[in-house]
């Protein structure tokens, strides 16, 4: 904490505060040099907590990034037609460790067509209106997917299976049994993560696993 000979820098200047916050970002080798004596050690301490901030923020997303999909058995999908024509709607999902999402899906639904003709789905989880303490920021977790078809009774299809079952119990013997199911892996190739107001992330990394902090430009 900063006390002492720092209160009159954090009352009355906190304009300069903000102009060699925003040259630190730009030029820290030269951001100690617009400030004079005693001013130094001060504009110090507070980059050091500045950066300890973010440096928890970030952590704090990143775990609350890899169990956010946990929270939800459905999640939304937004699919297109031939003529661009966007639909959306929802559908039960298990997920595996390489966050690929699989849906079982009727050949009848308008968004299997869509898958059909058009492999590009984007998926939305997001935080419950009731749990939300703003409506304007609900957490949320978009991927942009490219959907495969899994061969009905493969190893992959019969694992994927056992997992909906696993999930969602006795009703999924019963639509193992209806030939016009299908199950679909959507493999992610980019995401956002939205904690709330200013705090977005990018998803990077092979596996899906990097948050990068959005900035204005």
């Amino acid at each position: 904490m900063i006390t002492g000979s720092g209160d009159w820098f954090l009352a009355g200047n906190l304009v300069l505060l903000e102009f060699a916050l925003t040259i630190a970002k730009i030029k820290p080798n030269i951001c100690y040099f617009i400030l004079l004596g005693k001013n130094v050690r001060i504009l110090t301490e507070l980059l050091l907590i500045q950066q300890i901030f973010m440096m928890n923020q970030l952590e704090k997303a990143q775990a609350e990034y890899t169990n956010f999909p946990q929270e939800f058995q459905s999640v939304m999908i937004s699919t297109v037609n031939q003529q661009g024509i966007p639909n959306a709607s929802y559908t039960p999902f298990v997920m595996d460790a390489a966050k690929n999402i699989y849906i079982y899906v009727s050949g009848l639904a308008t968004h299997t067509q869509n898958i059909h003709a058009n492999p590009h789905v984007s998926v939305l989880f997001i935080e419950d209106e009731s749990k939300t303490q703003q409506i304007f920021a609900r957490r949320r977790l978009s991927f942009d997917c490219t959907a495969t078809l899994i061969e009905r009774d493969s190893d992959t299809w019969n694992s994927i299976i056992g997992q909906f079952q696993g999930h969602f119990g006795e009703l999924i013997e019963v639509l193992r049994g209806l030939p016009d199911f299908r199950i679909f892996r959507l493999t992610p190739n980019a995401g956002r993560f939205v904690v709330g107001f200013g705090t977005a992330y990018e998803i990077r990394g092979d596996q899906l696993d990097q948050l990068v902090h959005i900035t204005s430009k």
